[in-house]
């Protein structure tokens, strides 16, 4: 950490963030560190693989052009059928984009936060049930998917 330290004069190397040197964010960080367990590992990374194969299943069973990535507390859905192979996959087309966006706030009206991109993550906090409702949030979206550039209003 010495190559960080600015006290004789400027450090080696500068650093700089929102959080830096702030007593509290220091304290709920290391409060999150000691609560990330194993334990608490293991069952995040179970959630996460219950979501990710629900929203699969709900997928495949309505045919829609949807599909799912990630690993442990991490899931992405796609806005198409097939996952993503590399990084230009993955650029999202224009009516990609519009099924997104529409995901995204019917998400929204269910009561459950998903950035337009699909890329988010478990915590914690969530429960079994949590996991149940944005499966079923999914598969409500899913029987009223619209057709390619069509957007589904809550």
């Amino acid at each position: 950490m010495s190559v960080f330290d600015g006290s004789s004069g400027s450090a080696r190397v500068p650093q700089g963030g929102t959080f830096t040197a702030n007593p509290v964010s220091m304290v709920a960080g290391r409060v999150a560190m000691e609560a990330l367990t194993p334990a608490a590992f293991d069952r995040l990374e179970a959630l996460g693989d219950r979501l990710r194969s629900g929203i699969a299943s709900v997928a495949e069973k309505h045919g829609s052009a949807f599909s799912v990535s990630g690993a442990a507390s991490l899931f992405r859905i796609h806005a198409r059928r097939n996952l993503p192979r590399d990084y230009r996959e993955a650029f999202a087309s224009p009516a990609e984009v519009g099924s997104m966006k529409s995901l995204s706030r019917f998400f929204w009206s269910e009561g459950i936060i998903l950035p337009v991109g699909g890329a988010a993550c478990l915590s914690t906090a969530m429960t079994q049930a949590d996991i149940d409702k944005i499966i079923t949030a999914f598969e409500r979206f899913a029987v009223r998917q619209p057709t390619a550039g069509q957007e589904v209003r809550p």
